[in-house]
């Protein structure tokens, strides 16, 4: 198995890239739904409608094109990239959007998503 370095992470809105982008992460989950039955013996389940939900952290970068566009009931379209060819495509629509900054580091923006509808791993 190949080892990846996550310098290489990207994410991006149609065809332009996210600028200085910190960090994403994404989870997908199933909701399971219980179908056991009386005189079953062990608990079975079988699996339901899927969700996603994940971050994205950038360094504020108020020259950007992309950033902007990250505003709190957004509509997006992206990809996430781990490698230049494995990555996750949804459309997403972003839930929270924060800013935040210390006396001794740059102003970070991040925002929460949830994905919306189908979505594709490509090379994963």
């Amino acid at each position: 198995m190949a080892r990846h370095h996550g310098k290489n992470g990207v994410v991006t809105v149609g065809a332009s890239n996210l600028e200085c982008l910190r960090s994403w992460t994404f989870t997908e989950t199933a909701a399971l739904a219980d179908a056991t039955c009386a005189g079953d013996t062990h608990e079975v389940y079988v699996d339901g409608i899927k969700s996603g939900r994940g971050t994205i952290e950038v360094v504020f970068d108020d020259a950007g094109t992309v950033q902007p566009t990250f505003v709190a009931g957004a509509t997006l379209s992206v990809e996430l990239y781990k490698t230049a060819s494995d990555h996750i495509a949804m459309s997403i629509i972003l839930e929270e959007r924060t800013t935040g900054t210390s006396h001794t580091a740059e102003v970070t923006q991040s925002w929460s998503f949830r994905s919306s509808g189908a979505v594709t791993y490509t090379g994963l």
